[in-house]
């Protein structure tokens, strides 16, 4: 049986979709790649979250997959809502890439200037919030399009100063810019870095092949990190981060809210042992919420 891997068409996602493909192929299993086109594809200039709606990048293949063209849908797990499709379910999380953004600046000397006045191209929320909560007299300008088309981008216009953008992103294209940085104090969006594999949820020949690409250690935190989002109600979109690791069989776990502009922040730290890791993703964003996150979350939906 050779399995239909639906995927979106950039060259990330197909890179996503083949290495899957390969996994499958180690494990004895042939597939067959199928490019389904995603919303978020067709329009390139409207921000992401002033569409107003989550899974832009997700709905079509939860789509095929219900219509049964294809058999297995690959995510960017970020990407993909904490409420699935009904009748699809995520079967497997494969080991997880390095979770966090970088700064590609165009300047020799960029962080020796660092305290004068700066454009950041990036039309994420979360980044925008905590790089301004950092560098409060630097603005954002919103950029879209694929990596290279924003790598593009910003080498072209002299307005912009320096592009955020996620390391898996760059090392999955091999991409390797003159001048980065990678950016580890900056919150990761939940699960970036991670793939998503589903399938049907009646499909249980093909959800038990998947489940052999299955990464514990992954698994257990980018649950933990989908809590906090599925708990603050806080889609794809809005400026929410979190991260989790598991080291000496204790998870650290850290998650924060911010304002538009950066200037209110509310943070969290929370250790406790692997072996009770079940539901700690909602302890932790409990305490975003009685710290006032939830103030600031309702206050950034007011004015979206």
């Amino acid at each position: 049986m050779n399995f239909r891997i639906g995927t979106r068409g950039s060259k990330l996602a197909l890179w996503q979709a083949h290495n899957i493909s390969q996994l499958l192929l180690d494990h004895g299993y042939a597939s067959e790649i199928v490019v389904v086109r995603s919303e978020g594809e067709v329009d390139l200039k409207t921000p992401l979250y002033s569409m107003g709606i989550e899974g832009i990048f997700t709905r079509s293949l939860d789509q095929a997959l219900i219509n049964k063209k294809i058999d297995i849908a690959v995510h960017s797990l970020k990407d993909l809502p904490t409420t699935l499709a009904q009748g699809t379910i995520l079967v497997s999380t494969p080991k997880r890439g390095n979770p966090y953004d970088s700064l590609l600046f165009k300047a020799e000397g960029f962080w020796d200037t660092i305290e004068e006045k700066k454009i950041i191209a990036t039309s994420s929320l979360r980044r925008r919030a905590q790089w301004l909560n950092r560098y409060s007299n630097h603005n954002t300008r919103p950029i879209r399009g694929n990596i290279q088309t924003r790598i593009n981008e910003t080498t072209k216009n002299k307005e912009l100063d320096a592009l955020i953008i996620a390391q898996a992103a760059l090392e999955r294209m091999d991409i390797k810019p003159q001048r980065a940085t990678l950016l580890n104090w900056m919150l990761p969006a939940p699960s970036q870095g991670a793939l998503g594999v589903c399938c049907l949820e009646e499909n249980k020949h093909i959800h038990a092949i998947l489940e052999i690409l299955q990464h514990e250690p992954t698994a257990i935190c980018t649950t933990l990190e989908r809590q906090v989002l599925k708990r603050l109600d806080g889609g794809c979109t809005l400026p929410i981060g979190t991260h989790a690791t598991i080291v000496n069989n204790q998870i650290f776990i850290k998650a924060n809210v911010l304002s538009l502009n950066g200037k209110e922040k509310v943070e969290v730290k929370v250790i406790f042992p692997q072996n009770k890791w079940a539901s700690q993703g909602e302890v932790v964003a409990n305490k975003i919420l009685e710290q006032g996150g939830g103030e600031i979350i309702k206050s950034i939906r007011d004015n979206l």
